[in-house]
């Protein structure tokens, strides 16, 4: 998407901390990056609209957001998308954490000609492995796309497994309704062991800890692995996938509870 709308010292529009990922294709495109800070809370619209200009090329916006887990509701989307019109500008919209949300704003979102969505079979589909993701727009834009190519090719056996899995919803259906039930309880879990969570509406919840690369190494060593942030905005944060069924929530309970009892004993 970056190759096929951004030009050189044009501008893309992203708030941070997002999908790291995103800034980096926007600079291998020859584009500038703006940054739009969003740590937590309410999404800031009033300074993500008025960093669009007439430099803007793209917009990004991601929700459910990773890596904190915080949405913007569809009327903000829809605010940012009329402002990128006007400019000549288009918005990418990354739902690829969408399914654990509330509400999924995509039919909504397509009525606008500016807008290229993206949705990916790798988080409640549970198909990380097969590296399979698209993109809907409209025809124009769904051309230029076509024209520059993916980051990477999709197999043909990758393909059909998606295809099989959309035949399937089901099993889908009920390990998110497992994992929307479960995350409420983790982050319980987490203000008792101390921490700190966001309000998350992903698969995932984010917190922050007096300590959070202790947590990390600690919970690795007992085998589960977070994703750490040492040296960014969420220096101490880790984040925690919702384990989507009761042995593994039990087993990270106990870790959680070991490791804080493990980091009370540190001088």
């Amino acid at each position: 998407i970056c190759r096929a709308v951004i030009e050189p010292d044009s501008r893309a529009v992203i708030h941070d901390p997002t999908f790291e990922m995103i800034a980096r294709s926007v600079q291998l495109a020859s584009g500038v990056v703006r940054l739009i800070p969003w740590m937590d809370g309410p999404f800031p619209l009033e300074d993500c609209v008025n960093a669009i200009d007439e430099r803007t090329r793209l917009v990004v916006l991601v929700s459910p957001n990773n890596p904190t887990g915080s949405v913007i509701n569809l009327p903000e989307m829809l605010a940012v998308v009329d402002k990128a019109r006007a400019v000549g500008a288009f918005v990418l919209i990354d739902l690829a954490y969408v399914e654990f949300a509330d509400s999924d704003p995509t039919l909504s979102l397509l009525d606008r000609d500016n807008v290229v969505v993206v949705r990916t079979f790798s988080k409640a589909m549970g198909l990380a492995g097969l590296r399979v993701g698209y993109a809907i727009a409209g025809l124009q834009v769904a051309d230029w796309l076509r024209t520059v190519g993916g980051p990477y090719p999709v197999s043909a056996i990758s393909l059909t497994l998606a295809a099989r899995c959309l035949e399937e919803p089901e099993g889908t259906r009920r390990y998110v309704a497992r994992v929307c039930e479960q995350r409420p309880a983790l982050s319980a879990l987490l203000e008792a062991c101390g921490a700190c969570p966001m309000e998350s509406q992903a698969n995932f919840v984010t917190a922050r800890f007096e300590d959070g690369e202790f947590v990390r190494v600690s919970l690795a060593r007992r085998g589960i692995a977070v994703r750490g942030y040492t040296g960014s905005p969420l220096e101490d944060c880790v984040r925690i996938t919702v384990p989507g069924n009761e042995r593994e929530f039990d087993r990270l309970r106990e870790a959680l509870h070991a490791q804080v009892g493990t980091q009370e004993s540190q001088p």
